[in-house]
């Protein structure tokens, strides 16, 4: 049993595949999964699998809310928060970037090579926040830009961006937030919005919470 619940995690797939299959007697007919265990347990990669919110103290006083987009082994999250000062609420989009090595080298310089790339992708797209059957689109701004060299030639880049005049009291109700083409997004980025769009569940209170607590 071990060994096989260590590989299905090897191969990205959730424990309870292998526990739903550990209860079937050999004497039973064979148990069928459902389309719905299928996406849940991670078998069909096809499909984006959202996270519920969490809630993450940060600072002194601060806070932040996250959730996570997953698609086989692609994971990308979302954090909102709010800062001082600042009337819009915050969204910082988490993604992996592979960089090779003929084109960047190694270090600091793949790093700038990966935060260049989203800076010029996200110059080409603007920002749509659901609160139910509403929406609402418009523009927003880079507040900050970051990188972390991984393992595999992967750069992970924190962007935070300020969508200009939504206001931080409707965040509570947001139910999509997605970065899209404004009609200039080239056909080798076009992917990318894949990584930046995610649906919210869970408790949405730890949002309003999060939008009282801001970030100095």
């Amino acid at each position: 049993m071990a060994i096989l619940l260590e590989y299905a995690l090897r191969m990205g797939a959730d424990v309870r595949l292998v526990q739903a299959a550990s209860i079937i007697p050999p004497w039973q007919d064979l148990r069928w999964l459902t389309q719905a265990e299928i996406i849940a347990w991670k078998l069909d990669n096809t499909h984006r699998v959202y996270t519920n919110l969490t809630f993450h103290s940060f600072g002194r006083s601060g806070a932040y809310v996250e959730a996570s987009s997953t698609k086989g082994v692609e994971v990308s999250s979302l954090r909102m928060f709010c800062k001082s000062g600042i009337k819009e609420p915050l969204f910082t989009f988490i993604t992996n970037h592979t960089i090779t090595k003929s084109n960047s080298g190694t270090g600091p310089n793949s790093i700038s090579i990966a935060k260049d790339r989203v800076t010029d992708v996200l110059s080409r797209m603007n920002i749509a926040l659901a609160m139910g059957p509403t929406e609402w689109q418009g523009r927003f701004q880079i507040q900050d830009i970051h990188g972390v060299a991984l393992e595999n030639d992967k750069v992970r880049v924190y962007v935070a961006v300020r969508p200009i005049g939504f206001n931080r009291q409707n965040a509570d109700r947001l139910t999509r937030v997605a970065l899209q083409d404004n009609g200039d997004l080239s056909r080798a980025d076009w992917t990318f919005q894949d990584f930046v769009k995610f649906n919210i569940k869970g408790d949405r209170r730890l949002i309003s919470i999060a939008m009282r607590n801001c970030v100095e």
